[in-house]
């Protein structure tokens, strides 16, 4: 029995030593086949398993005022989503979601539950089973989510999984049907500051209005396709280093705004609106000689994170609308100055000349009612006491003079001539989106009646104008005659070279002298440094006019509708700003005078102490206080105080809203005059009651 086990044991050694050799040789042959008779074919098969082609969108390029500070960045929008066809227990998820989202999004356990569908018939058409719980979520919440186990579920593999289109990545946590993905987006630093000039994007990331819309196609890069190793995780890394010639985002746009002077005319803007409950209000600050816009304020504020939030569309419109360049108005009295400029350029007038105001009543052939004068002089009164004291009547009769017969340019053309080229009747060019261009009713000066002309020239009538064709008119007065487009955006930092492209600054157009032009603004002075103008300044010798005009309502101008102006320059000698105010329908008041002028002369005062303008004097009743400046304690400017506007809670991981304000280092050589305007920051302007020139 012994040599048939033996005769089993060889053989099945034997059979098992056949098969070992056989697998080796076919393992060597194998190898000898990868390695020497196929070394190409075999490696281009795995490359193309491991890597594939993808599209590289580049992030938009950041915004940033005139000192590079910056005013919009890219951030990552982490949003919740739920694949409802893989959510096993609803009502678990519900309750272990609730905690969580309480915080960023105040979705409780029942409000949770009604956005989980119970069946797949209950998805809605286009969902594809998934469906966004969550837009915004904090790092906080993230972090939860992460780490979120639910007794009693299945648990999966919490990994990175292919993204979809528009995604930046998608994590898909250990409790199925839960993802969470990231997307490219928007966030605006300052909150409210000049909300409606940077305007916001969509959710393609395109811009929709303001700058992100202005300046789109700088602020995006074009995208390209790049090589990519795709791993088992299913992440996907770069095959080189693209950084040196793919660019990571669009080129930086940045803007001839100061982030500090536009605080500074959203702050004393807001107060006064809010202050006499104004429909609407606007600030434009401008560099006169490159016509480099400083600042652009609209109320009410509007911050671009929370759009959708303040109620109606109209209302949303409302706060988004920039009605610095959207909004049309009779200019009233701001126009004047224009006329006397017409005339003395046009030689039909000198400073010296004089017109019999008819002690402030005159009666005109085809006119039903007199033209009348706020403030009746009687007799005889120069060019500057026209202005001075705001003469219907004397500015009629400029216009009259300077449309007499001419053997060269018949009748209303030459002053038609003046007043477009101060840039009225037309746009200004500005390259924001949604400018209405002004214009004159009717718009060939032939047709013009003689009444309509009487009536233009003081700002009434056959003319329209915008806030931004406003503030480029006193621009003109202030730089000795040329007519300068209004810049909003100062240059490029290139998104490959950081270099920083300058935008041209165009040359402009002489529209008067510059005698004419140096001749106006200082009658500009005398009309401020009258008895009862609340836009004097303690500091500065500053030059400007009050505007009142009646708001046309169906089928006559309403008393009760007014639109309050102030446009001056600052300081008069050598100008460094022009500032135009606007407010519409305020309450409690009638003149511009009154609305207007106090947020002129607040500005004016603030910014040229932070642009270091030495001031022409110093009160020498007021003491030097110790130098105290505002404080990121203060109550924030943007806040709405008004009841039917939404309650936005601020943001906690954002910078504040205030810009800093000038430090004691900055005001080196000023602080005398700091150390004041700093004591007055925070007050309220109390300035006597007195009448005030239309």
């Amino acid at each position: 029995m012994a040599k048939p086990i033996l005769d089993t044991l060889a053989f099945r050694t034997r059979l098992a030593a056949i098969l070992s050799i056989m697998a080796v040789a076919l393992i060597l042959y194998r190898l000898f086949d990868l390695q020497v008779a196929e070394p190409v074919v075999e490696p281009e098969v795995s490359e193309q398993r491991l890597t594939r082609e993808m599209p590289w969108v580049p992030r938009r390029g950041l915004i940033l005022d005139r000192n590079h500070r910056q005013l919009v960045r890219n951030d990552d929008r982490v949003t919740l989503k739920v694949e409802l066809h893989r959510i096993q227990d609803r009502v678990a998820i519900a309750k272990a979601l609730a905690p969580i989202l309480e915080r960023d999004s105040s979705l409780g356990f029942q409000e949770i539950l009604k956005e989980i569908p119970k069946e797949a018939k209950d998805f809605k058409p286009g969902t594809y089973g998934e469906k966004n719980l969550v837009r915004h979520l904090s790092p906080s919440a993230v972090e939860a989510l992460k780490d979120l186990q639910i007794p009693n579920l299945e648990k999966q593999e919490a990994r990175f999984v292919q993204e979809a289109k528009g995604e930046i990545w998608r994590y898909r946590l250990s409790v199925p049907g839960l993802v969470l993905t990231g997307f490219p987006d928007r966030t605006y630093l300052k909150r409210q500051l000049a909300g409606q000039v940077l305007g916001f994007v969509d959710g393609e990331n395109r811009g929709q209005c303001g700058i992100e819309m202005a300046e789109n196609k700088q602020l995006i890069a074009k995208p390209i396709r790049i090589q990519a190793r795709r791993y088992g995780d299913s992440r996907s890394i770069l095959e080189s280093d693209y950084t040196r010639g793919v660019p990571m985002r669009g080129a930086d746009v940045v803007l001839t705004l100061d982030e500090t002077i536009q605080w500074y005319a959203e702050r004393a803007l807001f107060d006064q609106c809010r202050e006499l409950q104004a429909k609407t209000g606007i600030a434009i600050v401008m560099e006169p000689f490159k016509g480099d816009i400083l600042a652009m304020a609209n109320y009410p504020p509007f911050e671009a994170s929370k759009k959708g939030l303040y109620g109606t569309l109209q209302q949303n419109e409302h706060h988004s609308k920039n009605h610095a360049i959207t909004d049309l108005f009779e200019p009233g009295s701001t126009l004047k100055p224009f006329i006397v400029a017409a005339g003395l350029d046009s030689g039909v007038i000198t400073e010296e000349s004089t017109f019999n105001l008819e002690n402030g009543v005159r009666y005109i052939p085809g006119r039903s009612k007199p033209i009348k004068d706020v403030h009746p002089v009687k007799g005889m009164a120069n060019v500057s006491e026209i202005l001075v004291h705001s003469s219907n009547i004397g500015v009629g009769k400029i216009a009259e003079v300077i449309i007499g017969p001419r053997p060269t340019m018949p009748d209303r053309k030459i002053l038609y001539d003046y007043l477009r080229g101060f840039g009225f009747g037309g746009r200004t060019g500005i390259i924001l989106p949604g400018e209405t261009p002004m214009y004159f009713r009717p718009a060939n000066p032939a047709d013009w009646k003689y009444t309509e002309i009487m009536t233009l020239a003081f700002g009434t009538g056959p003319i329209m104008v915008s806030p931004i064709g406003l503030a480029q008119a006193y621009c003109c007065l202030a730089n000795g005659g040329i007519r300068k487009q209004p810049r909003i955006v100062d240059g490029y930092i290139g998104n490959r070279d950081g270099k920083f492209y300058s935008d041209p600054v165009a040359s402009g157009e002489r529209v008067v002298s510059q005698e004419v032009a140096d001749s106006v603004r200082h009658m500009l002075r005398d009309v401020v440094e009258s008895e009862n103008s609340q836009a004097k300044s303690e500091w500065y010798d500053v030059g400007g006019k009050t505007g009142t005009a009646l708001k046309w309502k169906v089928d006559h101008y309403s008393k009760d509708h007014r639109l309050l102006s102030f446009a001056g320059v600052a300081p008069i000698d050598e100008p460094k700003l022009v500032a135009v105010v606007m407010i519409d329908e305020p309450t409690g008041v009638k003149y511009g005078n009154q609305a207007a002028a106090p947020v002129f002369r607040r500005i004016v005062e603030d910014t040229l102490a932070y642009l270091h303008v030495r001031p022409d004097r110093v009160p020498e009743q007021t003491p030097t206080p110790a130098l105290t400046l505002p404080v990121e304690e203060e109550e924030p400017m943007m806040a709405r105080a008004e009841p039917e506007d939404p309650v936005l809670p601020p943001h906690q991981e954002e910078s504040t809203a205030i810009p800093p304000a000038p430090t004691a280092s900055e005001g080196r050589g000023l602080l005398s005059l700091l150390d004041r305007v700093a004591q007055r920051l925070g007050d309220e302007d109390e300035s006597p009651d007195g009448r005030l020139n239309r």
